[in-house]
């Protein structure tokens, strides 16, 4: 910048005595910052001050006498041509007599090796006397710096516009207010307007009507709130083509930290929105088959559910109908072998009780297989010794076996024998006497050999393993992959007979899975068979030692006729047989018993007369007996008369109902003859 007017300091060393003003201005001279030299009136330099020599990078003894057309300077435009001798501000004032100011050029420096950039003003020195031109002041300054900035700049702002030309997406800018000042040639593709259309608020006219009013209430408030802003809109183009974007921009701060504009861009996104809608349109489609894939298993689930408990209604009535039946049969067989001393007669009634079990067992297998299969099976907790366990599928098996003149052995450690624990004994009862049963059946000669061992031990349970091994005819290792499944028969009885259902080792297998264990064969043809299979029970302290089954029913009915046989019995079931038997079965300890065929001719009989202890059938024509039980309870006295259900429903929500109903307990038909003793004498001699 210009920090001294040359004109005003000539004029004044004018008007100062000539000794003081050559020494003021010997030292403005000196002092100035800007360059100045004095040239003659041909151009030649005459005076040049330190700031000057500096500038130029030379002395005043190389430039004195050197005028400004010499091609010492180097002269050249801002533009790179040279700079002709004669249009330098100093010749031309020289020329003209009029002042030259503000010229750019650039000189040679020997020093730099390069350009200096100056600007140049040029003052003409007038004859005072004659008014003819003789010299010319010359000031100039460096703006060296500045013209290289400039350059800078000026290559940026290049850089800058082939960068915006080349963008993939528009790009605009706006003032303070929103207003657009600048939009690029990617945006008027994208929005189907030329710059100068959009210029102001001419942008507005392109988006799709649908969005403008959102696009520009969220544009303005934006700009109100000097916040960023990303919105996603639609330009439609005059032709009727629509052109989805986003559109994202920040503010521009100026040092006052006012916002002075906003740069931003539009991006296309029509292809991607396409490929969204597709997509979208996709995934409701996909969602739609979904819902409809899901109400057609919800109702194929509702159809199963429904056929499962159809199947269950079924194999339940089926149970009922057939164990009514045959608890008679096992009940008067029973009596019969009591009574009888005929060997031959004894002979035919147990093949009829063998014939009467092996039916019962067979009806106990489809229920439990169906229990299974319908997620309705539980296992039931109790207290046993393993020793327990054996003794009956065992004592079975081994009378069956002597019979065929087998040897049967049990190998099982005492210790373990005699160990406690709890779990579902009868399961693991009814796995064995199924394998026992199997090897019996399937042996001719040789021996059957039961062996119980421990598997694991845990710190809370046990894994028991059993072992049936028979010197049978063994399997072949084609059939033993599929000899548990349902219905199948993997190996053949002896002399080519019909062998069972085929569901016992499909049962079995499923029980030992329930259970917790698995189950398996070994077998070599002509060899014989091992079958195994394992159960997880649980660690139980020592519990004093039972009697056995038969001892405690003996002991039951010799309590009941000491102590009981004066009590009144009231039986309650629609089936005569059934009533005849329980008749005979407690005829010979209680000479004071009374039947009803129904629930309502029970209530008839309570309100009459008082009972000590009640047998109750489940399903009964007229009123059952859950709700006649129901009536008993809500009589004046009876609220605490033993009432035992005697029914042939067996599941266990069965024995639920008639606990919930008011019932004390539940005996299922088809047990044997001395069962109801020992239930008859827990309820009329309570334990304490």
């Amino acid at each position: 910048m210009v920090l001294f007017d040359m004109d005003k300091g000539i004029q004044a060393a004018q008007h100062v005595a000539p000794a003081e003003g050559v020494s003021l201005y010997s030292q403005a001279f000196d002092a100035l910052p800007m360059g100045i030299v004095f040239q003659d009136a041909k151009g030649a330099i005459t005076q040049a001050n330190p700031a000057a020599q500096r500038i130029l990078g030379l002395s005043f003894d190389q430039m004195c006498g050197v005028t400004s057309v010499d091609p010492l300077w180097q002269t050249v435009r801002e533009d790179g041509s040279p700079f002709p001798g004669a249009e330098h501000p100093a010749m031309v004032a020289l020329r003209t007599g009029k002042p030259v100011v503000d010229v750019r050029m650039g000189v040679h420096n020997p020093q730099r090796e390069a350009k200096t950039w100056i600007t140049v003003r040029a003052f003409p020195a007038f004859d005072k006397s004659t008014g003819a031109v003789q010299g010319v002041c010359t000031l100039f300054e460096d703006i060296t710096h500045s013209v290289n900035a400039e350059r800078d700049l000026a290559r940026q702002e290049k850089r800058f516009s082939a960068l915006i030309a080349a963008t993939p997406v528009g790009v605009f800018e706006t003032d303070a207010l929103g207003a657009v000042t600048f939009v690029n040639s990617r945006w008027e593709e994208i929005a189907g307007m030329r710059a100068e259309a959009a210029i102001g608020k001419g942008w507005e006219t392109a988006v799709h009507p649908e969005d403008k009013r959102r696009l520009c209430a969220e544009w303005a408030a934006a700009v109100m709130s000097v916040l960023p802003i990303r919105i996603k809109f639609r330009f439609r183009h005059a032709n009727g083509k629509v052109v989805w974007v986003i559109g994202q921009a920040v503010r521009l701060a100026a040092t006052d930290r006012q916002a002075e504009g906003y740069v931003g861009t539009v991006t296309d996104i029509t292809d991607l929105k396409v490929a969204e809608d597709e997509l979208t349109n996709y995934r409701e489609h996909l969602e739609g088959l979904v819902r409809e894939r899901t109400a057609e298993l919800t109702l194929a689930k509702e159809n199963a559910e429904a056929a499962n408990h159809a199947k269950t209604a079924f194999l339940a009535n089926v149970s009922h109908e057939l164990r009514t039946p045959l608890h008679g049969i096992i009940g008067m067989t029973s009596l019969a072998q009591t009574r009888t001393t005929d060997p031959a007669q004894r002979e035919t009634l147990d093949a009829v009780m063998r014939a009467a079990r092996h039916l019962g067992v067979l009806i106990t297998d489809l229920l439990d297989i169906s229990r299974i299969e319908t997620r309705r099976f539980a296992l039931a907790e109790e207290f046993f010794e393993l020793g327990e366990v054996l003794d009956t599928p065992t004592n079975i098996s081994r009378r069956a076996a002597s019979e065929k003149g087998l040897r049967f052995e049990v190998d099982v450690d005492p210790a373990l024998a005699t160990a406690p624990f709890r779990g579902d004994a009868s399961r693991l009862r009814q796995v064995l006497l199924n394998l026992t049963s199997n090897a019996v059946k399937f042996t001719t000669t040789g021996e059957i050999r039961v062996k119980a061992t421990l598997a694991e031990e845990g710190a809370a349970d046990v894994l028991l393993r059993f072992e049936v091994t028979d010197s049978g005819s063994g399997i072949a290792a084609a059939d033993q992959a599929r000899l548990f499944g349902m219905f199948e028969h993997a190996r053949e009885h002896p002399g080519n007979q019909q062998v069972g259902a085929g569901l016992g080792l499909d049962l079995s297998r499923r029980l030992a899975e329930a259970m917790g264990g698995s189950i398996g064969v070994e077998s070599v043809v002509g060899k014989g068979s091992m079958f195994w299979f394992t159960a997880r029970v649980r660690k139980e302290r020592a519990r004093p030692h039972a009697a056995t089954a038969a001892n405690r029913a003996g002991a039951a009915r010799e309590a009941l006729q000491i102590g009981h046989s004066g009590k009144r019995l009231l039986i309650v079931d629609d089936n005569e047989d059934n009533r005849a038997l329980l008749q005979a079965q407690l005829r010979p300890v209680w000479k004071s018993i009374d039947v009803a065929v129904d629930g309502s001719e029970a209530l008839d009989k309570v309100s009459q007369r008082r009972y000590d202890l009640i047998l109750m059938d489940m399903r009964m024509p007229r009123m059952d007996g859950l709700e006649a039980t129901r009536r008993i309870r809500q009589l004046p006295g009876w609220a605490g008369v033993p009432i035992v259900a005697m029914t042939a429903n067996v599941y266990p929500e069965d024995r639920e109902r008639c606990l919930a109903a008011g019932m004390n307990d539940f005996i299922p038909k088809a047990v044997s003859a001395e069962a109801p003793f020992e239930m008859i004498l827990k309820w009329l001699e309570p334990p304490g």
